[in-house]
């Protein structure tokens, strides 16, 4: 479910319109977790997401 909302978000529906489309199941302040938790969560996993980057890249190689 937070992935189908930030889904929403991401896609630029505004919040009222995600909540008519789940038909009230949802809230404002349930939005706002869905996207705090996906700030936290990328900040947790930032440096392995930089690492990987740089591996598919191959950035760094010289070092």
């Amino acid at each position: 479910m937070v992935a189908d909302v930030l889904e929403q978000v991401a896609s630029g529906l505004v919040w009222t319109a995600i909540i008519e489309e789940w038909r009230g199941a949802i809230t404002k302040e349930a939005i706002a977790e869905a996207i705090k938790l996906a700030s936290k969560a990328l900040i947790a996993h930032a440096p392995e997401l930089v690492v990987a980057e740089r591996r598919i890249y191959g950035i760094g190689s010289q070092l």
